[in-house]
């Protein structure tokens, strides 16, 4: 070789070395000389990072930095990489670093809705993927959760648009058929929802998150038993995903199968032992068993990783009144309307503590103050009418029934204590039309049939009367009341 080439080789080696990759190949004795791009390096790396091999990904973004250590594009997509391996701290340098060289990285403002998502900052993630957005209309990922993050917000009409743009730039996007589905259940659309996850799956059939979705849907629409088999498809793909053993314990208990809703929920604990719902849910599981210590466990453990549950603090009441402990059962009831204040059950909860305690004003301003915050609770209008009738205030309570019948107007409880209330003030004609109705709904009350009876004897009816308190005999042989009726109207 002439000193000329060697210096031509050199000049070139060095270009090649300041501007990009060299590489060498020996060519029949010879060495040819070539030149790898850095857009090569970042090709292969988007592909692996297409396939999820994430940290492969890097080795080739990392390659792109030590020859262009400004190339935006590279900072961002390995910005990604890394928010998907859970090192959120190195992927926001790399999204700063990205946005400091290139304020229009789509990639990284991207990848920073990404990170505020977690964090349920859903308004400022949407600010990022709409600078995404701007800068790359097309971009079917940031559309996509964009959607996912206005769903959060409950703006379903709004994610909804989101979707369908996704969808119009790829019809084929898996993951916005899962979610637009996910948006149609919170709307109640339930078919609709089921069509959107059946055309993910048959996009990705291993499409895990869908399957639990789609069995989330079942479960709102009251199909029990599809919910658990979805489930299980979902766990047959991915057995550590807990959120799919969590609704299956949640159709079990809806089954009233407890004890295998707590074997679902004890293997969501296994894989996440901080799943507060799963200790809450396996909590009612024990409580609906009336194995109360057991619940008491779990409530505990509940409030071990989060005491601003209220519902558990209010579920850990029940539990406490279930065993008659109830000062201690209104210590929780009291700390979960400390938490919240408008959260009507624990007052509702609360008042029948007081009731057991005989302490009916106190109960009464409970169920009272839980009505200020819903009306439309049938059960608190009842228990309402129920503690007034022990206050010997018939028509006030006489009211507050007619307000659970008219919210539900087979309230059969409600319609035999408004009788008694009646039948207290006297007005006996009417006191048997409530009766009757009751009886309608359930005939096999010995106290109704027994409080029609002497309705009836008041009215002097005593005939029918007898043939009353010998229906509550037949239901009930050693109801003494009802015997004293029926031994007053044979004597006559």
């Amino acid at each position: 070789m002439s000193n000329t080439t060697k210096i031509i080789l050199v000049v070139v080696i060095v270009f090649v070395i300041t501007a990009g990759c060299a590489g060498i190949a020996l060519i029949g004795g010879g060495a040819a000389y070539y030149y790898y791009m850095p857009e090569q390096w970042l090709g292969s790396g988007d592909k692996l990072y297409e396939q999820g091999k994430y940290d492969e990904a890097i080795k080739y973004y990392d390659k792109v930095l030590s020859i262009q250590s400004k190339s935006d594009k590279a900072l961002g997509k390995k910005g990604l990489s890394l928010y998907y391996l859970e090192k959120d701290d190195d992927a926001v340098k790399c999204y700063d670093r990205a946005l400091e060289i290139n304020p229009e990285n789509s990639n990284s403002w991207y990848g920073k809705g990404l990170l505020l998502n977690d964090k349920e900052k859903y308004n400022d993630a949407v600010k990022c993927y709409d600078k995404a957005l701007k800068n790359n209309p097309s971009y079917k990922e940031a559309l996509n959760r964009k959607g996912l993050a206005l769903y959060y917000q409950e703006k379903y009409t709004e994610a909804l648009k989101c979707y369908k743009q996704a969808l119009d730039i790829d019809p084929n996007y898996a993951d916005t058929w899962n979610n637009k589905g996910l948006t149609l259940n919170s709307q109640k659309k339930y078919k609709q929802a089921i069509e959107c996850y059946d055309k993910a799956l048959e996009l990705k059939p291993d499409h895990y998150i869908a399957w639990n979705n789609r069995a989330y849907t079942l479960y709102d629409m009251g199909k029990y038993e599809e919910s658990i088999k979805a489930c299980e498809k979902a766990t047959d793909i991915n057995p550590k995903y807990s959120s799919a053993w969590y609704n299956k314990g949640y159709a079990l208990h809806a089954l009233k199968k407890y004890n295998d809703a707590i074997d679902a929920y004890d293997i969501t604990l296994k894989l996440d032992s901080t799943d507060e719902n799963a200790w809450n849910s396996k909590g009612l599981c024990f409580y609906a068993l009336k194995k109360y210590d057991e619940a008491l466990e779990c409530y505990d453990k509940a409030l071990e990783i989060n005491d601003k549950l209220y519902v558990v603090w209010d579920n850990r009441g029940l539990c406490l009144s279930a065993q008659k402990k109830y000062r201690e059962a209104i210590k929780s009831y009291n700390k979960a309307i400390a938490i919240n204040s408008e959260y009507s059950e624990a007052f509702y909860d609360k008042g029948w503590a007081l009731y057991r305690l005989k302490q009916y004003d106190d109960a009464l301003k409970c169920f009272s103050k839980s009505l200020s915050i819903d009306q439309n609770n049938d059960f608190v209008w009842y228990s309402k009418g129920y503690v007034l009738y022990d206050l010997k205030r018939y028509a006030e309570s006489v009211k507050c029934y007619n307000k659970a019948i008219k919210l539900s107007p087979d309230y059969f409880d409600a319609w035999a204590e408004k009788g008694a209330s009646l039948y207290r003030l006297k007005n006996y004609k009417d006191a048997i039309k409530c009766f009757d109705k009751a009886l309608k709904i359930d005939s096999q009350s010995a106290y109704v049939w027994y409080y029609k009876g002497m309705s009836l004897y008041a009215i002097k009816q005593y005939g029918e009367a007898g043939k009353c308190a010998k229906k509550a005999l037949d239901l009930d042989p050693g109801y003494e009341y009802a015997k004293k009726l029926k031994k007053a109207c044979t004597g006559r």
